[in-house]
């Protein structure tokens, strides 16, 4: 996408934040907010609504039964995710439900914010066309090595990383599709020398 409509700054900008499984998006987004940018987890905010909205717990106990809640009203999140991604009517099911909340929760988050830059960060932001929601698209790549060292050393197994990297698209396709990419495949400091270069030419912060 050509970004030369971009080379100046808005009232803030909104940035949507993504990149593959294991790149390190949210150390990434810790960085820009080193340099005062703010910052918003997708993710984050299905864990609040998993953890404290009792309309998701009521419907997800409707759907798969009340062994997936955690007392008080909480839900298991491990557990969901085992059987939704054996099933992808039922991950449709759940991104139903979940994807429209979390995308209103980090809309009225940056209208709170406006005037100055902010970060989204969605792992599924070109898979789900949010894309146009965004002034500008960074993407976060790194080498396969980097990837799957950061995923095992989450706990997840090889069929997991499997599971869920089939609902996203390949890491060479995001890249194509973002304005930017930041490689953090090396050092932290690597990446934040990159995001001084992209400040240098966009004045984001």
């Amino acid at each position: 996408m050509s970004v030369t409509r971009k080379q100046r700054k808005f009232n803030g900008w909104l940035i949507g934040l993504t990149g593959g499984l294991g790149c390190g998006k949210s150390a990434v987004a810790a960085i820009f907010r080193e340099f005062g940018v703010l910052s918003i987890d997708s993710d984050a905010i299905v864990h609040d609504l998993l953890n404290s909205d009792t309309d998701v717990a009521k419907a997800i106990r409707g759907r798969f039964g009340s062994d997936l809640l955690v007392p008080p009203d909480g839900i298991n999140r491990s557990r969901l995710a085992e059987v939704v991604f054996r099933s992808p009517a039922e991950l449709e099911w759940l991104e139903g439900l979940l994807h429209p909340r979390v995308r209103g929760a980090w809309q009225a988050w940056a209208a709170l914010h406006e005037g100055r830059t902010r970060i989204v960060e969605i792992p599924l932001l070109f898979e789900k066309n949010l894309e146009k929601y965004f002034e500008l698209t960074v993407c976060v790549s790194a080498g396969p090595r980097q990837q799957l060292s950061r995923l095992t050393s989450r706990g997840l197994s090889e069929e997991q990383i499997r599971a869920r990297s089939s609902r996203q698209l390949p890491l060479e396709e995001k890249i194509r599709s973002a304005d930017f990419v930041l490689s953090n495949s090396g050092s932290l400091n690597s990446v934040r020398k990159q995001i001084l270069l992209l400040n240098r030419g966009l004045n984001l912060f």
